[in-house]
């Protein structure tokens, strides 16, 4: 069992390894920066180079739907003004006025290109919550229906390629985007340019590497449970098995957000449920898993409120809209990174106590503790670096993986020892068998020549 583990874990890290999308170039050099609404890549060599992120100040206009011909007929005197990318337009000042996640917008960025360049192409994930994207008067991308209400626009997510073609050394980009179900409206996640070969093989490598963490984590929920069943008066089996199966379904949310693959068409606002619900009760399954498999560490007075207010929160976001329950979500982000430090907390203690596996189970808790605070910061656009969290999941589930294979080598030992010990017990009895009918013929003989000798 130990070493069929070790050789399964062996295959996920180096089919993880072998998915996961390598640096680019631009992540190993300085990016070049949208200044004024315009990208200067005339000295860029997207081969050797690598992609761009477009990020820096794109020309902004508020409550405008402008298509690509009406923004080359704004008049010279209309001084566009300028909005971080990615970035909300949330508390933007406007007119004496901070505006709030609900309204539309377009977004404008001129790039200029090197005389010959490869067919280019954009990597595009999440804008809030709908968009369409013009390249030099093409719409080449669109997710959603822009609206300028609640009633005409539809959301929708759905990460993608957009080819470019070939459209010379300049293009220009509208943006048109519109939220009205969200509490945050603008772009989410950076846009990137790059060959359309890398830009493909990237979101590939990225749907690839999300499909087999969700099967490895998912795989590992039904072994737990199947485990559990067994064994059911170990309960650590059964929240671990739901954590894993929760993860699993927010995995299809998140990223490249393959759900879409699965079911397309399905509704935006049971997508956002989705993404929002397994985040809440993944929290509080993890918190019972623990508890678990360290009771003695674990304050018992905390299982009721944790239980509690998950799922208070939990329902908030099945009986409200978007609108409403997204609101929450950094009240229970802090709730959960203070279930983080007293998870730490026990573990430290259960190392003191020298309690089996706790070192394992903690080097696991580490990724899983990183990955969840690096989502938290990204999500608020803190730092840029995507979401991970299945990696760090992968990374503890991986340490479970261990710990159980651990567990039965330990059981298949202690069960050979006592299989030893029972053989060696059998024995003995059977030997003194023999020895006592020995010593009892030798006491009838000896009465039978008593009895002669009379």
């Amino acid at each position: 069992m130990r070493y069929f583990t070790i050789l399964f874990l062996s295959i996920v890290f180096i089919v993880s390894a072998a998915n996961y999308p390598v640096p680019q170039a631009d992540e190993l050099q300085t990016n070049p920066i949208v200044v004024n609404g315009v990208l200067d890549l005339k000295n860029w060599d997207f081969t050797k180079d690598g992609s761009v992120n477009l990020y820096g100040d794109w020309h902004f206009f508020w409550n405008q739907l402008l298509t690509p011909s009406q923004y080359r007929n704004i008049s010279e005197s209309e001084k566009p003004r300028l909005l971080k990318f990615p970035g909300y337009w949330n508390d933007y000042e406007y007119e004496n006025q901070r505006l709030t996640g609900d309204g539309f917008a377009t977004f404008v960025l001129t790039i200029l290109l090197p005389e010959d360049h490869q067919a280019l192409a954009l990597r595009i994930k999440d804008i809030q919550t709908a968009y369409r994207l013009f390249a030099n008067g093409e719409e080449v991308a669109k997710a959603g229906v822009v609206g300028k209400s609640r009633e005409s626009s539809i959301p929708r997510y759905s990460p993608q390629v957009a080819d470019l073609n070939d459209k010379g050394t300049e293009i220009t980009l509208v943006l048109q985007v519109s939220n009205y179900h969200h509490r945050k409206g603008g772009a989410w996640e950076k846009i990137k340019l790059g060959t359309e070969s890398d830009m493909r093989q990237l979101r590939e490598n990225r749907l690839t590497l999300e499909i087999f963490l969700v099967t490895c984590i998912f795989t590992m929920g039904l072994y737990h449970l199947l485990v559990y069943f067994h064994h059911r008066a170990d309960r650590s089996g059964l929240y671990f098995s739901l954590f894993c199966f929760v993860i699993s379904l927010r995995s299809l949310t998140t990223g490249e957000r393959y759900i879409d693959h699965l079911f397309p068409g399905v509704h935006w606002e049971i997508v956002h449920k989705v993404e929002y619900l397994t985040f809440y009760i993944a929290t509080v399954m993890f918190f019972l898993f623990m508890g678990a498999i360290f009771p003695s560490e674990f304050s018992k007075r905390l299982y009721k409120p944790v239980v509690s207010i998950g799922s208070a929160f939990a329902a908030v976001v099945a009986f409200t809209p978007a609108r409403i329950y997204t609101h929450t979500v950094q009240v229970y982000q802090a709730f959960t990174a203070m279930i983080g430090v007293y998870l730490i907390f026990v573990l430290v203690r259960a190392i003191q106590h020298k309690r089996e596996s706790s070192i394992i189970l903690s080097s696991g808790f580490f990724f899983l503790f990183i990955s969840v605070v690096n989502e938290i910061l990204h999500t608020n656009q803190i730092i840029n670096t995507g979401f991970y969290l299945a990696v760090g999941i992968f990374l503890f589930v991986s340490s479970q993986a261990l710990v159980v294979s651990l567990r039965a080598s330990k059981m298949v030992k202690t069960i050979e020892n006592q299989a030893t010990e029972l053989t060696k017990t059998n024995d003995a009895y059977r030997l003194e068998i023999i020895e006592r009918k020995k010593l009892e013929k030798n006491l009838v003989e000896s009465h039978l020549k008593f009895e002669q000798s009379r």
